[in-house]
């Protein structure tokens, strides 16, 4: 879970009333991030690539920088094995497949639908 915040001291409360009420953990993120454009990856050439996911998705412009701190440089793709085929090629970034599959060297695999 994420909690986006423009006021890192109540984040911080949140998180510590979460705790206390056992009732889970969350990461907090600024509501405006930096962002350093022209960070993403080349994945054009790689067999069941979609496209990159911020470029699927609606957003307000003043929202850009949370948009790319919380997705990366994402990439969707037609299906999982797509995506262990990119990694295989030295593709590093997550993936996202059709179903809702999540693929990262750097997290767990997620599952889409079950």
């Amino acid at each position: 879970q994420c909690i986006v915040s423009t006021d890192p001291e109540r984040a911080v409360t949140l998180l510590h009333g979460l705790a206390s009420q056992k009732r889970g953990r969350a990461t907090v993120i600024a509501a405006r991030p930096r962002y350093v454009a022209g960070s993403t990856v080349d994945v054009s050439g790689q067999a069941g690539v979609v496209g990159r996911l911020v470029d699927r998705l609606r957003f307000a412009d003043e929202d850009e920088a949370l948009v790319h701190a919380l997705i990366g440089d994402a990439v969707v793709v037609e299906r999982a094995e797509h995506a262990f085929a990119a990694l295989a090629a030295g593709v590093v970034v997550a993936f996202v497949a059709l179903d809702g599959t999540v693929i990262s060297i750097d997290s767990p695999l997620l599952p889409g639908k079950l």
